[in-house]
């Protein structure tokens, strides 16, 4: 029995599979963005898992008049955080029955797995994209992804509140607030009752807030938005504020950041404009990514796309997300291999790797405390 189709497949598969990860990355928004700023790395170190620096304080800086002393210290401005490894499996098998049935025809089996291989990709193409928005450490999820929800897990929240207490550990660090540093507290209305201070409206310290998301209650009767305690009466006020939270307490342009919305999120969105006969400019980065329905407000993309849960959306600094895998590739393959045991040939395709976030460029709205 000839082995011929055997090699042909095998060395057409690294082919399939680049060709199809290419378009993947083309038709996911945030993956394509991820790859032209260089943020999906490959053959990332090794290991069970992998240790990681986050700079999470400045220098202290004082007073000095002339005359004065200097005072020399060692300074700690570090934390590390740990990422584990998660992977994705599809496989595909072809008994020695069917290769008989078409053994006079070699041609056959390699139609048969051009058919094949583009399922099998599509598959983990299809895992991946939706993976970015997942959380991880949910029961069930300990071999997927670590997606943007695995650290927007919330504490306190009442609904007079524009923000929720952050409460999560992600990659092994509290995402809770005022671990050290300082923040103001000046408002006569704190944008959550129970932290107390102006975050994330006014100023403080780097380290007050360096592994938290904004968390936006998207459905507060706080009058700064409005008293109607609905997405469609804060929408517009409530992603305005979100963008400049980002912008001032992370540093960042509008222009770096996306906003994902689920679809009636985004529709409604779209729908509070229709009184002002407002014309749309399209965001010129997704424009030319091949997205010309994203939507720019106020410098930031709005866009949504299969995989975000319902009453909800993201907003995300693009620049500090990474898509980290293990492999030279992301998606690997092997095969055919025989298999003696069940008679048959075996085929695999398979990736490991994690999402990279920064928690402290990441903010979520959602409706934490309904009236």
């Amino acid at each position: 029995m000839s082995d011929a189709w055997i090699g042909t497949v095998t060395a057409a598969a690294p082919r399939y599979f680049k060709g199809a990860m290419d378009a993947t990355i083309r038709k996911r928004l945030i993956l394509a963005m991820l790859q032209r700023r260089g943020k999906i790395v490959m053959n990332y170190r090794g290991s069970h898992e992998s240790k990681f620096d986050v700079d999470y304080k400045e220098p202290p800086v004082e007073q000095f008049g002339d005359g004065g002393q200097v005072t020399y210290e060692r300074n700690d401005y570090l934390k590390q955080g740990t990422i584990d490894w998660r992977g994705y499996k599809a496989s595909d098998e072809m008994t020695i029955k069917e290769r008989e049935e078409t053994r006079g025809g070699d041609y056959v089996l390699v139609d048969r797995y051009k058919r094949i291989f583009p399922k099998l990709r599509k598959a983990i193409k299809n895992q991946i994209g939706l993976e970015f928005y997942v959380d991880g450490y949910a029961s069930g999820n300990e071999n997927r992804f670590c997606g943007i929800e695995s650290f927007c897990g919330a504490g306190t929240c009442v609904v007079g509140d524009m923000v929720a207490q952050p409460s999560d550990t992600y990659f092994g660090l509290s995402t809770a607030l005022n671990q050290s540093g300082r923040w103001s507290a000046d408002a006569v209305d704190s944008p959550n009752t129970t932290v107390a201070t102006d975050w994330p409206l006014g100023e403080g310290s780097t380290d007050y807030d360096y592994w938290s998301p904004k968390l936006a209650n998207v459905v507060t009767t706080d009058a700064r938005w409005s008293t109607t305690a609905t997405w469609a009466a804060n929408c517009k006020l409530a992603l305005r504020d979100v963008i400049q939270w980002l912008a001032l307490t992370a540093g960042v342009e509008s222009t770096s950041l996306m906003a994902m919305l689920s679809g009636d999120y985004m529709s409604t969105f779209k729908a509070s404009f229709d009184s002002s006969s407002r014309v749309w400019v399209p965001h010129k980065e997704s424009e030319m990514l091949g997205f010309p329905t994203v939507l720019n407000f106020e410098g930031c993309g709005v866009h949504t796309e299969f995989g975000i849960s319902t009453a909800r959306g993201y907003v995300l600094n693009v620049d500090e997300v990474e898509l980290c895998m293990l492999g030279k590739d992301i998606v690997s393959t092997v095969g055919p291999t025989w298999d003696p045991n069940s008679a048959s040939w075996k085929f695999l395709a398979y990736c490991f790797g994690n999402f990279k976030f920064m928690p402290r460029h990441v903010a979520k709205l959602y409706p934490y405390a309904a009236a």
